[in-house]
């Protein structure tokens, strides 16, 4: 298993960059997948073994064994897979020795955690979350060993070269596979994602500008070609561009945490997403909006109507069409007819249904009414109230 990685990755990266130019020939991936893989895979323990399921079993052949899985199309669901992923997390700290007292390990030993990033990175190629083995996050753990680890002590010779802990193949290919692995993509550099969002903390119906013009290629060969977004995290891309500067204001309808997600493809079709968090807290307080009340004076014997002219503020995302008509009402009167006309939406109400409205040459008459997700709104106008028969 373990030269076998080799040619595995190489026919990875082939047809992955090449496309249709480079086609492994089906009856390999059958006979990989059906016979060698499956037969080197220890059924009990989930690990890979060296020629057979017992033999030499350990995380560097079980990292090779995913790189097998991926190519020949095993879903990163599937139980061979997430058997191998158990067994790399089951022995993520513990040292193993075979019979010639050779010892291996996961964390120190670089060809070890080159294999296991090679597993990783062939499964994220196919758009998989390949961020945690178990409960670690193998690349952050990774790259923290190859940090702490790397020989800066003096300055000369081996400057800066990494060394296996065990299982050493010389410092020079053991700083090559560090090397490697700190990269963030080991067939092809891809593009990255950076999502960003103004304001994050917003009132339900509140713009909120996604702005993806900090996202970049590595790659000066290549280009970023195409920008999505998916605003409220439910797996389906809202929004999508060519524009690198293009940003786009997005409301929310109702309370809660959403988690907005930016993906990025470049023109060889490498993909990366990056992920930003929205707060939607709900409106407590109703919104203020402009009320005009005719007639100017009221005559409370009157068994006519009153008509309020409401007009909405700025700053908010409703429209006039957003508000629940059959909610309005102005002191205690529920409203008799609505209409729409020169940006105003027209309440009519019932003058023989109001309720405790005192006469005076200055009266406040306030409206209330809920916009069609729930969120209050209120007005007044003062205006002459008499009671004359």
């Amino acid at each position: 298993m373990s030269v076998t990685q080799f040619p595995l990755i190489g026919l990875e990266a082939a047809e992955y960059n090449l496309g249709s130019s480079v086609t492994i020939p089906p009856y390999v991936k059958e006979e990989l997948k059906n016979n060698f893989l499956y037969f080197v895979q220890n059924k009990k323990s989930g690990g890979f073994g060296y020629s057979w399921p017992q033999n030499w079993v350990n995380v560097a052949k079980t990292g090779a064994g995913l790189v097998g899985l991926g190519l020949t199309g095993i879903p990163y669901d599937d139980l061979r897979a997430t058997e191998a992923l158990s067994f790399i997390n089951d022995e993520w700290s513990t040292a193993r020795e075979d019979t010639n007292n050779n010892a291996y390990y996961n964390i120190g030993d670089l060809y070890a955690m080159y294999a296991v990033m090679k597993g990783m990175k062939s499964y994220e190629l196919k758009e998989e979350n390949t961020k945690y083995i178990g409960s670690h996050d193998w690349y952050n753990e990774y790259a923290t060993w190859l940090i702490e680890n790397q020989y800066l002590q003096t300055p000369g010779s081996g400057y800066g070269r990494w060394q296996s802990q065990v299982n050493s193949y010389s410092p020079v290919v053991d700083t090559a596979l560090g090397v490697l692995i700190l990269l963030p993509q080991i067939f092809s550099i891809g593009p990255t994602a950076i999502a960003q969002a103004s304001p994050t903390d917003v009132k339900v119906m509140e713009f909120v500008t996604f702005d993806h013009s900090e996202s970049f290629h590595r790659d000066t060969t290549k280009t970023i070609i195409l920008y999505e977004w998916d605003f409220n995290g439910d797996g389906v891309f809202d929004w999508s561009t060519s524009d690198l500067n293009q940003t786009y204001q997005y409301r929310y309808i109702s309370p809660g945490s959403y988690t907005a997600t930016l993906r990025v493809t470049d023109n060889k079709g490498l993909k990366d997403t990056d992920q930003v968090v929205i707060n939607v807290s709900p409106i407590i307080s109703p919104i203020q909006v402009t009320i005009r009340i005719e007639p100017e004076t009221l005559n409370l014997s009157s068994k006519g109507v009153i008509t309020a002219f409401i007009t909405l503020p700025g700053g908010y995302a409703y429209t006039l069409s957003d508000i629940d008509a059959a909610t309005l009402v102005c002191e205690g009167a529920r409203v008799k007819s609505t209409n729409i006309a020169a940006k105003k939406l027209i309440a009519k109400f019932n003058t023989s249904d109001l309720g405790g409205v005192p006469t005076g040459d200055k009266v406040t008459l306030t409206v209330t009414g809920n916009f069609k997700d729930g969120t209050p709104f209120k007005g007044s106008d003062s205006i002459r109230v008499i009671k004359k028969k």
